[in-house]
């Protein structure tokens, strides 16, 4: 009695994509305070003339660039979005990708967290965010790609009582 739906696992490292955000933020905020300073319009020439022939400021320009596009790149690697499936069977969870597959036993699955369906005035949630915790202390997130199959999803999760499922 297999049912599958279409997910995507977020690849999500918490602390390494909020200090790479925080850290894209602030430099992106330097480059732009010091390109706008150095080309200043109303500034005499000769304090652009003296602004231009500090080198520590402008290797703080270049560096602020530089730090920014990094930061933005690897920002969007620590998050990801795996197309894949993810099927119920009668002993273990799997989700299936492109590349690799997992499975989990109902003994392996120390407790599933998902996010409410529905908001305060009842209507569906544009996103359906699930967490999927091992006895390794691995966690999975993972989001349900059609929010028409929400309640079908609900319906086949909480048909398995070997999992503990936690409501956020």
């Amino acid at each position: 009695m297999k049912k599958s739906f279409e997910i995507y696992l977020i690849n999500r490292i918490p602390y390494l994509s909020k200090l790479l955000l925080s850290l894209f933020i602030v430099s992106a905020a330097v480059f732009i305070f010091l390109y706008s300073f150095a080309t200043e319009g109303s500034a005499t020439p000769e304090i652009k003339t003296f602004y231009f022939t500090q080198t520590n400021t402008i290797k703080l320009l270049y560096a602020s660039a530089f730090c920014s596009a990094i930061s933005f790149v690897l920002y969007l690697v620590a998050n990801t979005k795996k197309k894949g499936i993810f099927v119920f069977n009668e002993n273990c969870f799997e989700l299936l990708l492109k590349k690799q597959n997992f499975q989990f036993p109902f003994p392996q699955v120390q407790r599933v967290y998902c996010n409410d369906s529905e908001n305060e005035a009842g209507e569906p949630n544009t996103k359906f965010t699930m967490t999927l915790e091992t006895t390794q202390n691995q966690k999975y997130f993972i989001q349900l790609r059609d929010t028409a199959h929400i309640t079908a999803f609900y319906n086949k999760l909480l048909s398995y009582t070997q999992v503990e499922i936690e409501y956020r």
